[in-house]
């Protein structure tokens, strides 16, 4: 949940930039600058790395226990389906197309007939690979992720070809800048100058398109900007479409400020006992962090329960579902 990062703050000499909430981790009674100073002296590292690692651990806690607590009440279907569009090509030669980015779209907004789509529901990408001849060894090129309703850029990553397959590692949740699930993107490759081979795809469900495309747009690519078809120019991917209950912490943050702000107070306690140096301040604070540690809990689990026991979602979403099934598919043309 990126959403989160830097929602609630920490207050320090010299802080630029306010939190959203304008409310900062020193206001619990038994966290201030000097702790996280002490602790970072221990990790050998600043005290803004050492709060950086208690949030995203924050955080994690915070996801993981709406997922368990909610799952009492609601059966998520965490991944519906993982596709492998496969390293299978047409035994067309390949050759240069005159246009620069060449790939896949995937369209999980609603798919085909009355379907609805769910805003719980994601696509996380893992691989892209493509081809390439022995004329373009060693070319440099580029992989991108574009947010077809935004136009923003959601990953991006240089690549020296090599002969045969080239793999690019993404393991990216697309989240846009709106922090929001991205729900039509375009995972790409320039081609510009590598010649592409062929390969068809053209996948339609109820809730998910999947096709081969391109574009001429250098960057901030809108799906105007994108021409589709069956041909993904030799592109193929490994992605999965899945569902979690970050959405409505995202959508509502303010509902989750209480959680989240003890949450941070769990994970800087369990900081503090954890210290690999245990100075003379940890030493002598250990039973104060182990009662702080204590009340934190009681406290973040009475403030999540009282959130999530007032948050009624609708049984027709297609994310959550009875005795569902997850769906691997391999494409083979």
């Amino acid at each position: 949940m990126s959403c989160l990062s830097g929602y609630i703050g920490l207050k320090y000499c010299g802080e630029t930039t306010s939190p959203q909430s304008s409310i900062y981790i020193n206001s619990l009674q038994g966290i201030n600058l000097d702790l996280l100073a002490k602790l970072s002296e221990g990790e050998q590292k600043g005290f803004l790395d050492v709060w950086a690692d208690i949030e995203q651990r924050a955080i994690m806690r915070l996801s993981n226990d709406i997922t368990g607590y909610l799952s009492k009440k609601y059966f998520l279907a965490q991944i519906q389906r993982s596709y492998n569009l496969q390293k299978t090509l047409n035994p067309n030669a390949p050759a240069l197309t005159g246009k620069k980015w060449h790939g896949v779209t995937f369209d999980i907004r609603g798919g085909t007939g009355d379907y609805q789509p769910s805003a719980l529901s994601y696509i996380n990408v893992q691989t892209l690979c493509f081809k390439v001849d022995t004329p373009d060894v060693g070319k440099v090129t580029t992989c991108k992720i574009f947010d077809l309703l935004t136009g923003e850029e959601l990953f991006t990553k240089s690549i020296t070809c090599v002969l045969g397959w080239n793999t690019v590692q993404i393991n990216k949740r697309l989240i846009n800048e709106y922090l929001d699930r991205a729900k039509y993107v375009f995972i790409c490759v320039d081609l510009t100058a590598i010649s592409a081979y062929s390969k068809t795809i053209n996948e339609e469900e109820c809730d998910l398109i999947i096709k081969g495309a391109y574009s001429n747009t250098a960057s901030g690519i809108f799906a105007t900007n994108v021409v589709e078809g069956n041909n993904s120019f030799g592109v193929t991917v490994v992605a999965t479409q899945g569902c979690s209950y970050d959405a409505i912490v995202c959508h509502n943050k303010e509902i989750f400020t209480r959680s989240l702000l003890y949450a941070l107070g769990v994970e800087t306690m369990l900081e503090t006992l954890a210290s690999q140096r245990m100075s003379k301040y940890t030493t002598t604070g250990k039973d104060r962090a182990e009662k702080n540690l204590a009340d934190y809990t009681v406290d973040y689990e009475k403030s999540l329960a009282n959130a999530l026991d007032g948050i009624l979602l609708n049984l027709g979403d297609n994310c959550l579902e009875c005795n569902a099934s997850v769906t691997i598919k391999n494409f083979i043309p």
